[in-house]
Parts: C-alpha cells; structure tokens; sequence
C-alpha cells in the first residue's frame, strides 16, 4: 500500500500461516498464476494496490505443488483484530510488550469478505485504494464548521 500512495500500481502478496512448515514453493507458484492472470491487461491504476492472500499450505511429504485453489475477489474485512499481547524484559532490564497474536484472530468476520473466503480455502483479490477520505460524510462536516445546520 506505501508504493500506492506514492501512485505506483502496486500488488501485495500474503501467505496463511499454521503451525507447520508453510510450503513457501507452493505460495510463490500459486502468487505468479495469479498475479499473471491480474496483469494480463495491464496493471492495477495508480494509486491502487491489488491484495492476494494465499490459504494455508503446509508440507505433508509431497513434493507436488497442489493446484491452483478457488479464487474470489472480495471486499476486505473490517472488523479490527483482538490484540494479544506477552510483556517482556530486554536485556538491560527494560520493560516492553510483544504483539503475540497470530494475524488472523478477528473479533469479527463477515462473510464474502477476504478473511471468510481465506479460511474457506480460497485465493482472495481485493482491490485496495489508499484515499480514506469518508467522501459520503464530506457535505455533512463542511456544514458543521460553516455553522450551517
């Protein structure tokens, strides 16, 4: 998303992770499918980032790369993550806290969005853009600080 702001077209690329060794070959097979399917036309607009997140794959004693998982394109979940938190000691004695969640502990997932179809075992593309701006809402402030009602 940073190379989105600065208006490159940009793609990011994440991998689910479990508790077992990730088969990294396999992410990066099934990123360039996919990413090469995305771009066949050309590259996402400036100042847009393409988000592709990989299900889970783990080693099981194959050596095969499995094929390419359903794909979904889908909006991003939005519910914020429950934090967890180990408070730890650094060698010179000074007191800081670890973020120990796992990245994928929700207080909420709604579904038909990336997280749901990302644990239902899809590949999902979401379409990002940078621009927060509540562009609904910006009529409504405007009259609040003009002292219109």
């Amino acid at each position: 998303i940073e190379a989105a702001f600065l208006g490159v077209p940009s793609i990011a690329v994440s991998m689910q992770r479990g508790r077992g060794r990730s088969r990294f070959d396999v992410g990066a097979f099934w990123a360039r499918r996919v990413i090469e399917m995305l771009i066949k036309d050309g590259l996402p607009d400036a100042h847009e980032c393409i988000s592709i997140n990989l299900p889970l794959c783990e080693e099981d004693g194959s050596v095969a790369i499995p094929p390419l998982p359903p794909m979904k394109v889908c909006p991003m979940n939005v519910h914020g993550l429950v934090d967890k938190y180990e408070k730890r000691a650094s060698p010179t004695g000074a007191t800081y806290y670890w973020a120990a969640g796992h990245g994928l502990d929700f207080k909420g997932t709604d579904a038909g969005t990336d997280v749901h179809e990302l644990m239902e075992g899809c590949i999902t593309v979401t379409p990002l853009r940078y621009d927060m701006t509540a562009h609904n809402t910006l009529a409504r402030w405007d009259r609040l600080v003009r002292g219109d009602r």
